[in-house]
């Protein structure tokens, strides 16, 4: 019926809060959780992901502490140096490919960029004390392959499978200078890679309900499988993750999410970082990032995401995906000291065909 001469909307065009299904901007999980989705026979498709995320503060546990408390022979640390503020940046290149219909493979890249910066404390020389300095690295990060088989798959329910390994291309030999040494073999939080091959297995579910919301969960871990050539071995890392996502129009969905994260201490040391000054300056340990036993955590996110999605009438824009989200940690508690993270955002670009 017209009103005002206007013809009513066809059922099809965007509007608040749609029925929803798995062929509009449902269809992935927030641009945060990686393998979430498969393809239909021959079809590819290919993203770009940009990371940002900045660590400030320093802890112990759940214990805030300051930069002086860390370099004070008195204040329970004693190391020379103390790291203030870490910005960690990534370009992950990828591209997935179904060869047949109960199988998608999926290849990613990614470019790492990360800077910490630190200050020097009162142990130093007179001349260095409270001097600040900046380390930096930057290049191609660990290569992974995954392989994801749908179990379940209906207008409703998503059940997959994933084991994907990681091939260890990302340097582990990654040098700076600072006050104290020119090329400086650089702690661990700053090598671009594990050194290590590893073992990336996932499991998801998703289910569509109310006919508007989805609901979704992930587990995955980062499982090293060697020593690597420094002669250490990443902790195990374990990621559980659960969201709900609605779509909002028929080419946009938001999202709230949760993250549990966990990582385990470094086994074994690497023989190029040098932890303590010579024994004629006293054998003072340097920076909390060089010990392996400052490496673990865990830690309670909280994500807030859009996704905006072509579809098939959309010309040019069909099989287009743009998506973002933005976190911020709830809890942490450092295997310390250490720094804390603070702020956490993810942007990425999909194209399928």
């Amino acid at each position: 019926m017209e009103m005002d001469g206007t013809p009513p909307l066809p059922s099809d065009t965007g509007y608040w809060f749609p029925e929803a299904n798995y062929d509009g901007p449902l269809g992935h999980a927030p641009i945060g959780v990686m393998a979430d989705h498969t393809h239909m026979k021959g079809h590819w498709m290919l993203s770009a992901r940009y990371m940002y995320m900045a660590m400030d503060d320093l802890a112990d546990g759940t214990s805030k502490l300051s930069s002086s408390q860390v370099t004070s022979p008195t204040g329970g640390y004693d190391y020379l140096v103390a790291p203030t503020r870490m910005t960690t940046q990534m370009l992950m290149l990828g591209a997935m490919y179904a060869p047949i219909e109960k199988l998608t493979l999926m290849l990613m890249l990614p470019y790492v960029w990360k800077d910490m910066q630190h200050v020097v404390g009162e142990q130093a020389m007179p001349a260095m004390r409270g001097r600040e300095f900046t380390t930096r690295t930057n290049g191609v990060g660990d290569l992974s392959l995954t392989a994801m088989v749908p179990v379940v798959h209906t207008a409703t329910q998503r059940l997959l499978v994933n084991l994907g390994f990681s091939f260890p291309t990302g340097s582990i030999d990654e040098t700076d200078n600072t006050p104290m040494l020119p090329k400086t073999h650089l702690p661990y939080p700053m090598q671009l890679g594990s050194g290590s091959f590893e073992l990336r297995p996932s499991l998801s579910y998703r289910h569509l309900v109310w006919s508007h919301v989805d609901f979704g969960v992930q587990g995955s871990a980062k499982i090293r499988l060697n020593e690597n050539a420094n002669d250490y071995r990443l902790g195990e890392e374990y990621e559980v993750t659960a969201w709900a996502a609605v779509d909002l129009s028929r080419k946009m969905s938001a999202s709230f999410r949760l993250a549990w994260q966990q990582r385990f201490n470094i086994h074994g040391r690497d023989k190029k970082i040098v932890e303590r000054t010579p024994p004629m300056m006293g054998s003072i340990k340097i920076v909390p990032t060089a010990f392996p036993d400052n490496q673990g955590f865990r830690r309670l996110y909280g994500f807030w995401g859009v996704n905006l999605q072509g579809r098939a009438d959309d010309g040019f824009l069909k099989g287009f995906r743009i998506a973002a989200e933005v976190g911020i940690p709830f809890w942490q508690s450092l295997d310390g000291p250490q720094l804390r993270d603070q702020f956490m955002a993810v942007v990425g670009v999909q194209y399928a065909f």
